[in-house]
């Protein structure tokens, strides 16, 4: 709720891509913060489910934050690239503890809180 009350969510569809005749089509409010609030969720829950396995969350997320670091970098942006490379190596720190045989455990802590970091 708080992401989407600071102007995260969805607001409009564009599928000018297929179609250039086609409209932008504007979604209500209501619906956007529906569509945020389950996404947002979704994203957590997932990155808790993949933390069974040794390495598994840590790994994907370091892989995500570094790409999202170069999206950062090639768009000329200056704080998403401050934040995933911080989340890249917090990351690969973790994993490197995390890896079979894992002598440290993430848990329901620290996968809520991979899985809901937006860089």
């Amino acid at each position: 709720s708080i992401l989407w009350s600071q102007g995260l969510g969805l607001k409009t569809l564009d599928f000018t891509f297929i179609n250039e005749n086609l409209p932008y089509i504007i979604i209500p409010s209501s619906i956007s913060y529906l569509i945020t609030v389950l996404w947002v969720t979704g994203i957590t829950n997932a990155v808790n489910w993949m933390d069974g396995l040794d390495g598994l969350a840590s790994g994907i997320i370091a892989t995500s934050s570094f790409t999202i670091f170069l999206i950062g970098i090639t768009s000329n942006m200056l704080i998403l690239p401050l934040i995933s490379s911080c989340l890249f190596g917090s990351s690969v720190g973790f994993l490197k503890h995390n890896f079979f045989p894992a002598k440290v455990h993430m848990g329901d802590g620290g996968s809520n809180f991979l899985g809901s970091t937006p860089g």
